[in-house]
């Protein structure tokens, strides 16, 4: 189990905001280092690669070190591909890499080559394992569990208290390989296990969608739904992908009212379900932000740099001499009541985009 030797080492934690301590190290413009960056992404099934991290990491990218070109390549899922990849950008002089990870357990040999052709390498969204890397940008996922888990338990409190029986959930999770998935199940469960063991939610399935695929999540949903008969009152799904397949297999099956918990990423879909009340909330970090640091935190490896102490969280675990700095990313949460001002006004999409076409068509925000 990759809990067994993934993990982290605590230390102190940060006392300043993400924008505060971030403007300790000011990310000034490198106009003194040339040549190429690359950004490999893992793939295109996850809605925000393409659409939120590979734009934000091109405009930082402009901004941070301006003469140098920036190289982006998707891996499709395919950890061969992905080794590849990393070869063709040392062959290529590649300065920095900066990588999420289509298989954290299966890093091991991409990083040792980046170490022999010493160039740094630094993994984020997904962790690395196995091997050296400069840093490891990630979010906090316990706390994600945590603020998922205590919204949906608000609810389960409430849909108890009505009917007097234990919910029926469906648990839909990832992919455990991934060592953010251990953090996240541990915020979930610190909400979650009270109301098992008072008898006010029984879990009466649970399965993980493997690589995060929402074809995965959809057959567990189905299998699910077979093994119950139907049985099922909410789902708790780590993220909107997930989320959103899971949903699809309940509405194929005919059921309505079914609850939806959790969620994370902040999709089109998934804040058109919050909009609509069909998903309870989202979260998401700042994708500028994140992929500002990315580039930030390349530009002091290219520039043989320690990582600046007010950007360090923790150090993580991966399993290889004493583990790797560790860089979080903040956090938001996105509930009916805040579209606007966590949604819209932070610019993640316009009123007309969550408005255009769906379910969120005739929701109260945009009759609003």
């Amino acid at each position: 189990m990759l809990r067994k030797f993934v993990g982290k080492i605590r230390m102190p934690a940060l006392m300043c905001g993400f924008a505060a301590c971030m403007a300790l190290t000011p990310p000034a413009a490198a106009e003194d280092l040339t040549g190429k960056i690359y950004f490999i992404l893992p793939d295109f099934t996850t809605v925000r690669f393409e659409q939120f991290d590979k734009p934000a990491f091109l405009k930082a990218a402009k901004e941070l070190v301006p003469n140098m070109s920036v190289e982006i390549l998707n891996s499709e899922n395919n950890v061969q591909q992905q080794t590849s990849q990393v070869q063709a950008a040392i062959a290529n002089d590649a300065k920095a890499i900066v990588m999420v990870a289509v298989d954290p357990m299966q890093t091991a040999g991409t990083l040792a080559l980046a170490e022999q052709a010493g160039i740094p390498l630094i993994c984020t969204i997904h962790a690395c394992t196995g091997g050296p890397a400069y840093a490891y940008l990630t979010a906090p996922f316990v706390e994600i569990g945590q603020k998922q888990a205590q919204a949906a338990a608000k609810v389960i409190e409430e849909m108890n208290a009505k009917t007097g029986k234990p919910v029926r959930l469906a648990k839909i999770y990832g992919d455990p390989k991934f060592p953010f998935y251990g953090d996240q199940v541990k915020g979930i469960g610190e909400y979650l296990d009270p109301l098992i063991k008072a008898g006010k939610l029984e879990v009466v399935c649970q399965a993980d969608a493997l690589l995060w695929l929402p074809a995965n999540a959809q057959t567990a949903m189905d299998q699910c739904l077979t093994k119950t008969h139907n049985g099922v009152d909410a789902i708790f799904s780590m993220n909107d992908d997930t989320g959103g397949a899971a949903l699809a297999a309940v509405e194929a099956a005919g059921l309505k009212g079914i609850k939806l918990f959790g969620g994370y990423d902040a999709t089109l879909a998934g804040v058109q379900r919050v909009a609509a009340g069909l998903q309870e909330m989202d979260m998401t970090v700042d994708y500028v932000a994140m992929n500002k640091l990315a580039v930030q935190l390349a530009v002091h490896a290219m520039k043989g740099d320690k990582i600046p102490a007010d950007l360090v969280a923790t150090t993580f675990d991966n399993g290889y001499k004493g583990g790797i700095p560790e860089v979080d990313a903040p956090n938001s949460v996105i509930t009916k009541d805040n579209i606007q001002k966590s949604v819209v006004d932070t610019g993640l999409y316009t009123k007309e985009q969550i408005c255009a076409k769906g379910v969120a068509a005739d929701s109260a925000f945009c009759r609003g």
